[in-house]
């Protein structure tokens, strides 16, 4: 799986100096890229899918991983559907799922269409890169409050509140995230 960032560009975002802490970041880094394609609900970058869904007699099917960018396979019932056209009955794709032509269905069934894809955008959009270096940075930072409810500085207490990620980087994320239809 890609990672979002770089250990360079965080450093460069925190105006960390040394090298000290680059084996920390790095694992930071791996941490929040994954944060980010489970909070989202997909890989975001280019990856191979399987799935295997349930047909409902229609002519069209949401797949779960998106943006599709390729279909290798479909088969409906066992039987191998092949790329078709507006007056070729087969398949079509669009970056949301499959359509099917030529008076094509996907038969009511359980589990009786299986279809092989390639999902995700070719490159890490620069708003996630900057999100994923924005919660990287903020964990850095946030490591020496870990199980601190608050603390003293100063004659000042302060109160800390655990947050799943800041607000500037749950608003890029939301971008992202992958409805499935039900």
């Amino acid at each position: 799986m890609t990672d979002f960032c770089t250990v360079a560009q965080v450093k460069e975002f925190a105006g960390i100096q040394t090298a000290n802490s680059d084996a920390l970041i790095a694992r930071l880094i791996t941490s929040a890229s994954a944060f980010i394609r489970n909070w989202c609900g997909s890989n975001i970058t280019t990856s191979a899918a399987a799935e295997y869904r349930n047909g409902d007699g229609g002519a069209r099917m949401m797949l779960t991983a998106r943006p599709v960018t390729a279909v290798q396979s479909l088969t409906i019932d066992g039987l191998t559907i092949s790329p078709g056209s507006p007056t070729v009955a087969g398949y079509l794709f669009d970056s949301r799922g499959l359509y099917l032509t030529g008076g094509l269905v996907f038969t009511r069934g359980g589990q009786n269409v299986a279809v092989a894809y390639t999902a995700g955008l070719s490159t890490v959009p620069s708003d996630i890169e900057g999100a994923c270096i924005e919660l990287v940075a903020t964990r850095f930072r946030e490591k020496d409050r870990i199980g601190l409810a608050s603390q003293a500085l100063q004659g000042q207490s302060v109160s800390f509140t655990a947050k799943e990620a800041p607000e500037s980087v749950l608003s890029v994320l939301r971008q992202y995230r992958n409805v499935v239809p039900l």
